[in-house]
């Protein structure tokens, strides 16, 4: 099940860009125009060709930097990640209406492996497979899903990990420390993930749950944290309020 507002909502995310692009890139294109007569390269092919860079670099198999990579200058891929920070804030998680509600399905399966108790959930999530221990098996002691970045973004949403994140400006660039650690480069790169860890210490009897992105330690919020950045797990569920109760899925289909 998809939630349609959201999908055929307004792109709240590259409308973000756009006006940053409009910030950042028409002294990039002028340089690159010069160099290129005849060019007549439009604010958008310049990110065109920055988008080059990356892809093709994680595409070498020697891995070798792309040379297009050297066409820009260091301060210029700053404000290309926060392009980028912007489209993943503003289109999929806190800064989008309906993003972190995209991510309440996942959020429920969680809750369900880390209580193993059956999931509670009518937004997005396939009610037959998650009824099933064959497919939905709730007694493992490791467990791997697989997605993509837009989804993650979701997800960090709806678990609210980045929520004392204040709204980016779209013409004033941030750096991740500035944005409270949101960044896209250091939440959704390449090969991103997210760990959430269970764990069970001597002389304590509640277990404890503790949240990495991309191997750093996420605060969580509203749950006692502790100087580990753990919660306790009853503590850690019953912060998931938003999740647990829906989401925004209500304005899904008005």
């Amino acid at each position: 099940m998809t939630c349609t507002a959201f999908k055929e909502g307004p792109d709240t995310g590259n409308a973000a860009q756009t006006i940053w692009v409009d910030t950042f890139v028409p002294p990039i294109a002028a340089r690159v125009n010069k160099n290129l007569v005849g060019a007549n390269l439009s604010n958008s092919d310049i990110i065109h060709l920055m988008d080059i860079c990356p892809f093709e670099t994680v595409a070498n198999v020697d891995g070798h930097l792309s040379q297009f990579c050297s066409l820009f200058k260091e301060d210029e891929w700053d404000s290309f990640e926060y392009y980028q920070t912007l489209g993943k804030w503003y289109g999929y998680t806190n800064g989008s209406p309906l993003g972190p509600t995209q991510g309440v399905g996942f959020v429920n399966e969680l809750i369900a492996r880390l209580t193993g108790q059956p999931v509670v959930d009518t937004t997005s999530t396939n009610s037959t497979l998650d009824g099933s221990r064959k497919s939905f098996p709730l007694d493992s002691i490791l467990y791997a899903d697989f997605s993509h970045d837009n989804d993650m973004s979701g997800v960090f949403g709806a678990l609210g990990l980045y929520n004392a994140t204040e709204p980016l400006s779209n013409t004033t660039k941030a750096s991740p420390k500035q944005s409270g650690g949101y960044a896209a480069s250091w939440v959704v790169p390449f090969a991103a993930r997210m760990y959430v860890e269970k764990m069970q210490c001597g002389g304590i009897e509640e277990e404890f749950v503790r949240v990495l992105i991309n191997d750093r330690v996420i605060p969580l919020q509203n749950c006692d944290v502790d100087t580990l950045g753990r919660c306790t797990l009853s503590k850690y569920v019953d912060s998931l309020s938003f999740a647990r109760e829906g989401g925004h899925w209500d304005l899904c289909y008005e």
